[in-house]
């Protein structure tokens, strides 16, 4: 009988670490679930933090593309309310040398009026603005208001039979319309012209 005990106690010796090897393999699979889960968790926020760089690293450069458009904007037509404001005095300047002309005894003044016009408007051209002038040409609602429209027997219907304020583009961009008179052709037998 003494010979059973030991093995007995052996026996219980060897199913001890069978439990303590099962415990330590449930233990390890519990923290490599746990450390799986977590790896998954911190390569998310990677992707995440990631994704939220490129955004801002797009913003960014879309940000600094409209600065330079908008500073080129501005730089080409930031000046265009200063130059509306100077047609109207250009136009009166016009008038005053046209009507000027007509007086031979005013020559020496006028020709120095028309010296300064004429520099004006070069420097206004250095500048990118052109005038409109659209004397015998198609009328065109973007670039041509209508004042009135006439019968005439020489000039066909819709093309422009008088300008009456000249109009002006800066670069691309329309300023101030051309007043113009455009014509509704021929008029009919019996109508007067008046």
């Amino acid at each position: 009988m003494s010979g059973e005990k030991p093995v007995q106690e052996v026996e219980t010796e060897n199913s001890q670490p069978e439990e303590a090897v099962a415990e330590t393999t449930v233990a390890d699979e519990n923290v490599q679930s746990e450390l799986l889960k977590k790896f998954d968790e911190v390569q998310a926020q990677v992707q995440e933090h990631r994704d939220r760089f490129l955004r801002a690293a797009a913003e960014h450069e879309n940000f600094r593309k409209r600065m330079v458009r908008d500073k080129e904007q501005l730089r080409k037509y930031g000046a265009a309310l200063l130059l509306e404001d100077l047609l109207p005095m250009l136009d009166s300047l016009a008038i005053g040398l046209e009507s000027a002309s007509k007086h031979p005894e005013a020559k020496p003044v006028t020709d120095g009026f028309a010296m300064v016009f004429n520099q004006l408007q070069s420097v206004l051209k250095e500048h990118g603005v052109s005038e409109i002038d659209p004397q015998g040409e198609v009328f065109d609602p973007n670039l041509h208001e209508g004042v009135a429209h006439h019968p005439s027997e020489e000039v066909e219907e819709g093309k422009i039979i008088a300008v009456t304020r000249k109009g002006y583009k800066l670069h691309d961009r329309l300023l101030r319309a051309a007043a113009v008179v455009v014509s509704c052709g021929a008029s009919a037998p019996g109508e007067s012209s008046s």
